[in-house]
């Protein structure tokens, strides 16, 4: 390369990533033989995240059962996320986010939140349903919410002789 000043232009970036608006200038001095690396940094990774969330129902799932999760942070919003799916987030403003679900179908019950960070500093409180995202920069965090359907007990009495009878029946749930 002959010694000079030259300009590049960015002309194409990865998903997520924004092109360079303004051209980046390098001067070559003369020196016979030697090879010059240029790396770039591309700034808005270093200044944004990712979250994902992801639901399963345990159990026999609700086919087509959507879920509303509120997600609060820098960037507030709602999502609907369908049972088996994960909903991911475009990049976001780095920062501690939190998801909550907000409303659980009858007969199910939150039994699990289990987050995937690369610092391992996300997770999740069943007896409140929210998760805490901690997005740092480039990262790609995930929770799933697991709701598990609750049991039911049937008793039947077979009076014997077969006699039309009432019985009464009380029930003591352990804790």
């Amino acid at each position: 390369v002959p010694p000079g000043l030259y300009e590049f232009d960015e002309v194409d970036a990865p998903e997520g990533a924004t092109i360079e608006p303004n051209p980046l200038l390098l001067t070559a001095e003369s020196s016979t033989g030697t090879t010059v690396d240029v790396y770039v940094t591309n700034p808005y990774r270093d200044l944004h995240g990712k979250l994902a969330i992801q639901k399963v129902q345990a159990g026999t799932p609700s086919s087509g059962t959507e879920y509303t999760m509120r997600v609060a942070g820098p960037v507030t919003f709602t999502v609907a996320v369908a049972v088996g799916t994960t909903w991911t987030s475009d990049w976001l403003p780095l920062g501690t986010y939190t998801v909550t679900e907000t409303l659980i179908p009858t007969g199910w019950d939150l039994t699990a939140i289990n987050c995937t960070d690369p610092t391992n500093n996300s997770s999740g409180v069943i007896g409140t349903g929210v998760a805490t995202y901690n997005v740092g920069p480039g990262e790609n965090v995930s929770c799933t919410f697991v709701d598990t359907k609750r049991g039911s007990v049937t008793v039947v009495k077979d009076a014997v002789p077969d006699n039309p009878q009432d019985f009464t029946f009380t029930t003591t749930v352990p804790a």
